[in-house]
């Protein structure tokens, strides 16, 4: 009898390692998903909607859930002005260009509309930890406008 239960715990094993192993290197990776940033991008637009304060006040703290591996979400006034974001507070967000000179500040506020996401390509150095890195990677960002602020959620693309 211990002869079925240890041929039964073997192959248990043997069938589940691998499938574990697959889970955890998805999930250990510090790289946010493409899913992971429309998700995250869809929280930061409810709760816009429900306490824009509390929202923005997130945003800029990383709590709540909204710094998530290499994600988060981030919000600019109408006037450009990023009210939530966890380390620009302040920054006029329609000067943003990437490496390539490509004004990306100006292409949120122009794709931005409400109830809907739109995407925005552009290069960018990867935050690791909060710190800007010096490798450049492309970068898609979710955009879309909720009431007066244009929010956005990017990802990096490997």
């Amino acid at each position: 009898m211990k002869s079925i239960y240890k041929t039964c715990f073997s192959l248990i094993l043997a069938v589940s390692l691998p499938i574990c192993s697959v889970y955890a290197d998805h999930h250990m990776s510090k790289f946010g998903t493409r899913a992971e940033a429309k998700d995250l991008l869809t929280r930061a637009v409810n709760l816009m909607k429900h306490d824009s304060d509390y929202a923005l006040l997130m945003m800029s703290i990383g709590r709540g859930g909204f710094y998530n591996k290499d994600l988060y979400p981030f919000c600019a006034n109408e006037n450009g002005i990023l009210t939530g974001h966890p380390f620009n507070v302040g920054v006029d967000l329609r000067e943003f260009t990437d490496i390539d000179g490509l004004k990306v500040g100006e292409l949120f506020f122009k794709k931005a509309k409400e109830g809907k996401f739109a995407e925005v390509k552009y290069k960018f150095e990867r935050l690791e930890e909060g710190v800007l890195t010096k490798q450049i990677y492309t970068k898609i960002s979710f955009v879309t406008k909720v009431a007066k602020h244009v929010c956005a959620v990017g990802y990096y693309v490997k």
